[in-house]
């Protein structure tokens, strides 16, 4: 099927990444990140801290102004399923926190090739119940947990979320909590988009 004219234009422009050897590509994504993580100012609205668990590392982004305990995103990176990672996220990880004022949990996931699929799921699970478990620690309300991701992070998210059987009242709250941050409209106007 061709490629319609105008996308063509616009896909002709976007750059090319090379996924014959995804190991090396992965590498030299990863190295920029972390450059670009590093070269970041301080920032004094919220704290950053790695976590280990007992499955993948976490790094949770507390806003100094959260609610105590504060609702909570658990974001999964995109990339693929075969790039991405924590410090590929950290520049839209900590947006959310500040924009949003909940903690945000980023999940560095097993990637594919050397990590097969369900590998990267069982993870992203793993993280939320780790999460839960924890929350009383981490200061976040259990019965206020959202998953969500980009591109790759957002098919997590989507099959995470009902296996984690969330009740539909709480997922919509939540969706409308962060629709309403990030946009800044109020709840009934959340509430009357069409669906």
């Amino acid at each position: 099927m061709p490629l319609d004219p105008e996308l063509a234009e616009i896909v002709a422009g976007l750059p090319r990444t090379d996924f014959s050897d995804p190991v090396a590509t992965r590498e030299a994504a990863l190295a920029a990140a972390r450059a670009a993580v590093a070269a970041l100012p301080p920032d004094d609205t919220v704290s950053v801290t790695d976590r280990a668990t007992t499955g993948p590392a976490v790094r949770i982004y507390r806003p100094l102004r959260a609610a105590s305990p504060s609702p909570v995103l658990l974001d999964f990176h995109g990339g693929g399923f075969v790039m991405g990672s924590l410090d590929s996220e950290h520049g839209r990880a900590l947006d959310l926190a500040r924009r949003t004022g909940f903690v945000v949990i980023s999940v560095d996931y097993r990637l594919a090739p050397e990590h097969p699929f369900p590998a990267g799921l069982e993870d992203c699970y793993h993280a939320l119940e780790w999460t839960v478990k924890n929350a009383a620690e981490l200061d976040i309300a259990p019965d206020r947990v959202a998953v969500g991701g980009g591109s790759a992070g957002g098919g997590l998210a989507a099959a995470v979320a009902p296996r984690a059987r969330v009740s539909l009242r709480a997922r919509e709250e939540m969706a409308a909590a962060l629709v309403r941050a990030l946009s800044g409209e109020s709840a009934a106007e959340v509430r009357r988009r069409p669906r």
